[in-house]
């Protein structure tokens, strides 16, 4: 079983029936965001601790929205900041305003 697998039955048998609904959004998010583009082909049995350190060092030091794409996605007239050379340093650790 991959990753992606493993935690789309999680998210939809565990996660779902036992956390509040926003909760839940977040797992999802954090999921289809991060975890999944990472590891989503991954076999279960063959993920490490060594792979999660790495994931955890480079997601820490890495800015979302410009990994993600987020500010290129927007439409021309609405983008501020990746997508114009002008990287807004949002890190996972906190959002920034002009990102969210």
């Amino acid at each position: 079983m991959t990753l992606a697998e493993y935690l789309a039955y999680w998210l939809a048998n565990v996660a779902q029936g036992k956390v509040r609904r926003t909760t839940y959004v977040n797992y999802e998010s954090l999921v289809r965001n991060y975890v999944t583009p990472e590891f989503g082909k991954k076999k279960l049995a063959r993920l490490t601790a060594r792979d999660i350190r790495a994931f955890l060092a480079k997601t820490a030091a890495t800015c979302q929205c410009c990994a993600q794409g987020k500010d290129k996605k927007r439409p021309e007239h609405k983008r501020r900041c990746c997508a114009l050379g002008k990287c807004c340093k949002k890190l996972p650790s906190g959002p920034c305003a002009s990102c969210w």
